[in-house]
């Protein structure tokens, strides 16, 4: 008996969302994301009235399976024909592919599936199109021709298509809700602990913590799941084990095992971030005692962007986030994943990596969001295939030009020594732990030190090791800080510490535990 598989994927879905500096408009970006490749799907089933069956969902990639071939091309054409119409800027790819389920093991189809898809990426036309005419206006947003104009703070702002669209998903959402102050959102939902659920997330930069006029940062942060394929690989090879021929019967058991198995993923990291949530939200009376910290009253300092499978974005204060981000991470490292395969009850690790970008509020969010993806991938590369987890961050002080690598190269690296212990393995028995940061930043906050030793420590760290003993001597800071404990080996391990010291709030601790 034939079937037919559908894949679909969005691409580029981090440009759509993160395009736009107005933190609106990411978040309406993030609902239409969610709608296409959650409620979508199953609106056109229904309109079509076609035997559908999911089989994946995560990342942004969805597989579906039907029994007639005519159902899959009114599928895919209705899918795509809508997205065009009402979603301008997403960027959608799909393919078919039939198999024999009496003849055939169906996790051979899919990779048949995946070629045609990756093909179909790799054979697109260059996406050289005719915007405007020469005598448009231009949305700042979307940076495509403006054809409709919004009140923004008083002033008239031209916006595109695909502006007012992301505008309209979080005005509807508001329309739905009957919302009084303009500010209540219930996208992510899910992901709102119990005991908050009259909490709201924010809407705006400045509503993340801090105080008006200040001086703010804000931490855009990336979280990727380690080594997903070869996991989705394992659980093929799991179930391969367990039937020599291919049937009707073991296609269907996998089919829905699979779908299982997708969505045991999802619910982790969902179970990861709504426990981390939880302890940021009994952090915020500790946190209010500080005198440079602000948060309107029910608003969770915390704003969730990209949740799909293992795939995560979110944006909050960025003198929480490395915290907050080692809690969610070592919340992932600490569970398993428990499935079946033919009856045959297995377990999975998972691990995740994790880039945190730390930049003033107002610098260009897609710059900052590829910094903090930089980072995460930069992580994974540390851990070259290891299924730990491990985070990275980078304060930018300014706007930034190149990759990390180039940067630790050009700025944290002398002829005798590296001045950086980044990235951070997060793990029991790591040499190179988080712990070893917070640690030292613990020192310095607890110890007599002064502020101002410590800014002039870090100017003296650079120049290497001789220059730094001469300056706890002339100081007399050595009974303080010793100058082992600056170095290990040819890493300077304090600088990261300085660096990070107005960044790093430790979650439940009276006043966030900083200076």
């Amino acid at each position: 008996m034939i079937e037919y598989l559908v894949v679909s994927e969005v691409s580029q879905k981090q440009n759509y969302i993160f395009k736009s500096n107005k933190l609106k408009e990411n978040i309406g970006a993030s609902i239409n994301i969610r709608k296409i490749t959650e409620s979508l799907p199953d609106d056109i089933q229904k309109e079509l009235k076609c035997s559908m069956e999911k089989i994946f969902a995560g990342g942004g990639k969805n597989i579906y399976c039907f029994s007639k071939l005519e159902e899959a091309k009114n599928f895919v054409y209705k899918y795509s024909f809508e997205i065009l119409e009402n979603y301008h800027g997403v960027e959608i790819f799909m393919a078919v592919q039939e198999y024999d389920k009496e003849k055939e093991f169906i996790f051979d189809a899919i990779q048949r599936l995946y070629q045609k898809l990756e093909e179909k990426k790799r054979a697109r036309k260059a996406s050289y199109r005719l915007y405007g005419l020469g005598i448009n206006e231009i949305c700042t947003s979307s940076l495509m021709p403006a054809n409709d104009s919004i009140n923004d703070d008083g002033k008239k702002r031209l916006i595109s298509n695909e502006t007012y669209e992301k505008l309209n998903a979080v005005n509807y959402i508001d329309k739905e809700l009957k919302a009084v102050d303009g500010t209540e959102i219930t996208d992510f939902k899910e992901l709102m602990p119990d005991n908050f659920s009259d909490y709201r997330f924010p809407r705006e930069f400045n509503k993340l913590g801090g105080k008006k006029d200040e001086k703010r940062y804000i931490a855009v942060v990336v979280v990727d799941g380690n080594g997903m394929g070869k996991k989705l690989e394992k659980f093929q090879r799991i179930f391969n084990d367990t039937e020599d021929t291919p049937s009707e019967q073991f296609n269907e058991k996998y089919k829905k095992e699979y779908l299982d198995f997708s969505n045991k993923i999802d619910s982790l990291y969902k179970d990861a971030l709504k426990s981390t949530i939880q302890l940021l939200g009994e952090s915020i009376p500790k946190l209010m005692k500080r005198d440079d910290y602000k948060i309107e009253d029910k608003v969770m300092p915390f704003r969730p962007l990209i949740q799909a499978g293992d795939d995560v974005c979110y944006v909050m204060d960025a003198r929480i986030a490395i915290d907050f981000t080692y809690q969610l991470l070592s919340y992932i490292n600490e569970h398993q994943i428990q499935f079946n395969a033919c009856g045959v009850r297995s377990t999975m690790k998972m691990s995740a990596c994790a880039g945190i970008a730390i930049v003033k509020e107002g610098y260009p969010f897609f710059k900052a969001h590829q910094l903090a993806e930089s980072l995460c991938n930069n992580a994974k590369a540390n851990i070259n295939g290891s299924d730990i987890c491990c985070l990275d961050f980078h304060i930018a002080q300014g706007e930034i030009s190149g990759d990390i690598q180039n940067i630790r190269q050009k700025n944290y690296k002398t002829k005798s020594c590296y001045l950086t212990n980044k990235p951070f393995e997060i793990s029991d028995f790591s040499s190179n732990k988080l712990i070893q940061l917070y640690d030292f930043i613990s020192k310095l906050k607890n110890s007599d030190i002064g502020r101002r030793n410590i800014l002039d420590l870090r100017t003296e760290l650079r120049k290497g090791r001789e220059a730094t003993e001469e300056f706890l001597r002339n100081r007399q800071l050595r009974k303080t800080l010793k100058l082992e404990e600056c170095y290990e080996e040819n890493r300077c391990i304090a600088l990261d510490a300085i660096e990070a010291l107005d960044f790093f709030w430790k979650l439940g601790e009276e006043n966030g535990g900083g200076l």
